[in-house]
């Protein structure tokens, strides 16, 4: 008779903790999915392969407008001290009223 309520209270704790270690155990089992899932690439590596590919691509093309904007305010800027000095030595001769 003394382990009686010693029984008692361990079945409802038991009773309630299945649910729990349940829940728990999934939550656990679906996160490693999510984390299985970003450490493997998408799709086969025939796809895999493409879009590294087309990454390169596209980098390189950036890569190139940076070079290109790069030369194109070196020249606006060549260009605006040409002008500039073509007003100066326009105001210095006097030709410009």
């Amino acid at each position: 008779m003394g382990l009686f309520p010693i029984n008692g209270l361990i079945i409802p704790i038991i009773i309630f903790m299945i649910p729990i270690v349940a829940i728990l155990t999934a939550h656990q089992r679906r996160m490693a999915e999510i984390m299985h899932q970003q450490r493997t690439p998408i799709g086969d590596p025939g796809q895999t392969y493409a879009l590294g590919q087309e990454l390169d691509t596209l980098r390189r093309e950036v890569r190139e407008l940076k070079n290109l904007v790069q030369l194109q305010s070196a020249s606006i800027e060549s260009l605006t001290a040409l002008q500039a000095r073509n007003r100066a030595t326009e105001v210095y001769e006097g030709s410009v009223p």
